[in-house]
Formats: C-alpha cells, structure tokens, sequence
C-alpha cells in the first residue's frame, strides 16, 4: 500500500505519514474491511477502524524501512497467527514460536537488529591449523605485514649497531696493529742485515 500525502495513521490520527516527503515513514499493518480509492493517483486507502493490527509488523512507503523496524512478536502468540489464518481464510495449522526456547534475540528485537547479527545465535570456534592446511594443500605459504619503525626502536638498533662495530673494530685494530708492527720490524732488520753485508763484502775484495 501506498501513502499518499498527509495521510494520518489509523492507529493515531495526529502522526501524518508523507511519502513524497519521507520515504523512512512507517505504520503499524492491519486488516481493513474497506479501502478507498483517492484521486488524483487514486491510492488505496484502509477505512478505520481497523479489523485487527498486526502486533510488531510494519507497513511503510518502502518495504525495506517497514520490514527493518519490524519485530516478530506476533510470530511468538498463537492468538495472533489464529488471528491472521482465519482474516486470511487459511485453513492449515500454524504453530507458533516456543518463547522457552533459549535464544539472545527477544520476540520485540527487531529485524534490523538480527540482520546486523547475521540471525546467528552463538559462534562456535575451533582452530585446526593443521587440519585446514591439509585440506588446502597448498605448495608453498607466505605472508606480508607492514611495520612501522618508531624512534625509539631506530635509536635502539643504530645503538647496538654502532656497539657491535666498536667491538669488532678493537680486535681489529689490536691484529692490524700487530701485523704493522712486525713488518716494520721485518723490514728493518732486513736493511740492517744489508748494511752489514756489504762492508764485509768490500773488505773482503780489497
């Protein structure tokens, strides 16, 4: 059903319910006996007093707004499912819903409200790495993740890096030093040896 302009709610005259102004406007559903048909678009207009307002269920401009702001009250009493079959001539049995069956969602939650919640009652979580890496079997696995280097934890590596170096560097410079050393030693003794050998070598001509 379409709501025309200024239309007033049966369930109270004073809420206007404009569709060509507000598209989010709803009112509670019903059975009506009479419907009239307004000009200039002649919509269908329900005639009060109502035969019976369905408890919880919605009618709007846009069924997506009515059926969000629902609730499913109506489905949780057996009077109002009776209600409903015989307005409807349904002669076949409807059971209604079992409010001592534990649930998180109440008969007055909305749809909207467990459709955000995926209509799930509880979660259940088991991990099986190894079972779903065998039924995956994937040849190879691997992964990226993005890291930000604070300032603290590059001072604390430059630190260690820099320690680490001054390490190495003074065992280094202690052999460097060493080898220096010796051959400075060996090429000295070498030009004293030659010095020596040859005055001995003239004197041994003359």
């Amino acid at each position: 059903m379409y709501v025309p302009s200024n239309y007033s709610l049966p369930i109270d005259p004073n809420v206007l319910c404009d569709c060509e102004r507000s598209y989010d406007c709803v009112y509670p559903s019903g059975f009506f006996n009479n419907w009239t048909l307004e000009p200039p678009f002649y919509y269908l207009i329900p005639d009060s007093p109502p035969v019976f307002f369905v408890p919880g269920i919605l009618a709007g401009c846009i069924p997506r707004y009515s059926i969000s702001q629902s609730t499913i009250e109506c489905f949780y009493n057996s009077t109002c499912l009776d209600q409903i079959q015989v307005l409807m001539g349904d002669i076949s049995s409807r059971r209604s819903l079992n409010t001592t069956n534990p649930s998180r969602f109440s008969p007055n939650t909305t749809i909207d409200s467990m459709f955000v919640e995926l209509f799930i009652e509880a979660w259940h979580n088991t991990t099986n790495f190894t079972g779903y890496f065998n039924t995956c079997n994937p040849k190879l696995c691997s992964y990226t993740y993005t890291q930000r280097f604070y300032v603290v934890y590059v001072f604390v590596t430059l630190f260690s890096l820099i320690s680490g170096l001054t390490v190495v560097l003074r065992f280094l410079a202690k052999f460097l030093v060493q080898h220096i050393f010796r051959r400075v030693q060996s090429i000295c003794c070498k030009h004293l040896i030659d010095r020596h050998q040859v005055p001995a070598a003239n004197h041994e001509r003359s």
